[in-house]
């Protein structure tokens, strides 16, 4: 494979090859004991689906929109996210797109917005900015009601640590999603998830279940947070493992209680783009 290739393409083509049984390739793909894996792309660029497709990939279980930015710090506008938002769903069609909510830190907008922070994966960043900046995630919002319209798209907030964000985000998205109505504006009915990313919702994962339509485990940033360790810091790199047994008594958990409250769950993460990982995640169950 070549080195420039992303993960996700990696692991499809190990499950291709040792999941399916038949040689060639087949898009139900399962084990050899009849089981479905599903497999979806997690995307910065619309361009990059093409080539996931080709290898099996079903829709997009994670879209990054903060793209949009593309390192103007500023937000884009309404109308340049439902042209954006309405392009992948046109491309991934029936098979869906999750769309997650800008998920940045203050220190990534323009310097008349934001100021600097001295631990931004602890500071003001995914929803607890939106939720600050409510002005703009009001728009984000509109744009994915208005470009979900015709096609099957999702929204995924990220960072959620408390259950009152996802009350206030819902409350921000009804709100909305009547005014668009009352303006006789077209829209579609996506369904709202949320990340598991941060060690406190593991716990109030029962008591969410029932306000969500799905879930999202995302590993990179549950393992930081699980091992108070930073990802991007090279010098406690050997202390960030995602197999540790805390991270996979975690996701355990959060299986069996998604489980338990029928709530679908999905694997966003590096995790899921380790051949052994892929793996070891089908055998806890997902």
């Amino acid at each position: 494979m070549n080195k420039s290739e992303p993960r996700v393409f990696s692991i499809l083509k190990i499950v291709k090859d040792i999941l399916v049984e038949n040689e060639k390739f087949d898009e139900e793909t399962k084990t050899l004991d009849g089981h479905e894996i599903i497999i979806r792309a997690n995307l910065d660029l619309t361009i990059d689906f093409a080539k996931a497709e080709t290898y099996g990939a079903k829709g997009v279980g994670l879209y990054r929109s903060e793209y949009l930015f593309k390192g103007a710090n500023k937000y884009p506008s309404e109308e340049e996210q439902i042209e954006n938002y309405s392009k992948i769903g046109k491309i991934v069609g029936e098979n869906g797109v999750n769309i997650r909510t800008f998920d940045l830190s203050i220190d990534q907008l323009d310097k008349e917005i934001g100021d600097r922070q001295s631990n931004p994966a602890l500071g003001l960043r995914g929803i607890r900015l939106s939720l600050t900046e409510k002005t703009e995630f009001r728009t984000q919002i509109r744009a994915i009601l208005q470009a979900s319209f015709e096609h099957k798209i999702n929204i995924v907030l990220p960072m959620i640590s408390s259950v009152s964000e996802i009350l206030e985000a819902k409350k921000i998205f009804e709100e909305e999603k009547q005014a668009l109505i009352s303006k006789n504006i077209k829209i579609g009915d996506p369904k709202i998830g949320v990340m598991i990313e941060v060690p406190s919702m593991v716990y109030l994962l029962p008591a969410i279940a029932h306000r969500v339509d799905f879930v999202s485990v995302g590993t990179n940033d549950l393992t930081q947070y699980l091992l108070a360790v930073d990802r991007n810091n090279s010098r406690v790199a050997d202390v960030y493992e995602s197999m540790h047994p805390a991270v996979l008594l975690a996701l355990k958990q959060i299986h069996d209680v998604c489980h338990q409250y029928q709530v679908p769950v999905c694997i966003c993460g590096e995790l899921a783009g380790d051949p052994f990982g892929a793996l070891l995640l089908l055998g806890l169950g997902y």
